[in-house]
């Protein structure tokens, strides 16, 4: 399960461009600033793409500067480059877009922004790695794991595996790292871009989800020997993303 909000101003018009086979693809910047768990306020700044004919009315209509959210999902698309290489691409795909009523905005160094906007998922999936938890030079306590989660995939007709890295700071990090490998949570807060350098120099970064909100879980199991009832096997589903390149492959578009 994998689901969330992202309100903010359209920065800028709508980007709407074509696959090959001409399936269009609108993108969508909506930036904001907002509040987080520790009181402080950040800036929040999230690329919201959508798909066919909604994508192509939403370019009609949608202008620079819009107050808008929208309801998403959060996909993991991987691939090998041509040089051999292993890449991967986490898209946020937009189901629905509304209008803000009376929003409240301001200036600020980024440009106009929507005030105490929203940007919220809510995931529930498997840990693929054990956290660990590290200390940043000035001391911060802070750990990261993947979540794995699935999707239906309507076009495919099967579900499909999905990935994200999940981040926590401080308090919750010290107790995040309780989790083990191949444990199931729910896991809640924003999607933040995370920047690094690679050790060959280029740049490099992805979207993450930071960690506000967890509750740790577990598999229910049943003592067959304690039962005459049959058992039912439990079937879980497992703040910037503007530099990626969100144009999908023909086979990877979502429908």
């Amino acid at each position: 399960m994998n689901a969330g909000y992202i309100s903010g101003l359209l920065k800028g018009d709508v980007d709407l461009r074509y696959t090959p086979n001409g399936v269009a693809i609108a993108s969508l910047q909506l930036v904001g600033e907002r509040t987080n768990n520790e009181g402080r306020t950040v800036f929040s700044s999230i690329k919201v793409q959508f798909f066919d004919k909604q994508a192509e009315r939403y370019a009609e209509t949608l202008r620079d500067g819009d107050p808008l959210m929208a309801y998403a999902d959060v996909r993991y698309r991987s691939w090998e480059t041509s040089e051999g290489e292993k890449a991967h691409t986490i898209n946020v795909n937009g189901k629905k877009i509304l209008r803000v009523l009376e929003p409240e905005t301001r200036d600020t160094e980024f440009g106009p922004v929507l005030c105490n906007c929203i940007n919220h998922f809510t995931f529930i999936g498997n840990t693929t790695l054990a956290p660990e938890l590290k200390y940043t030079p000035a001391g911060d306590a802070y750990c990261s794991t993947s979540v794995a989660y699935s999707i239906w995939d309507f076009k495919q007709k099967e579900e499909t595996s999905h990935y994200i890295k999940v981040k926590a700071w401080r308090e919750q990090a010290n107790a995040l790292v309780k989790a083990r490998k191949g444990q199931p949570l729910l896991v809640e807060g924003p999607l933040a871009w995370a920047s690094w350098t690679a050790p060959n120099g280029d740049p490099r970064g992805e979207l993450q989800l930071v960690a506000e909100d967890f509750t740790l879980l577990d598999f229910i199991r049943t003592d067959a020997a304690s039962t005459s009832r049959p058992t039912l096997k439990p079937k879980l589903d497992i703040d910037d993303n503007t530099g990626q390149d969100d144009l999908l492959p023909e086979e990877d578009l979502p429908f």
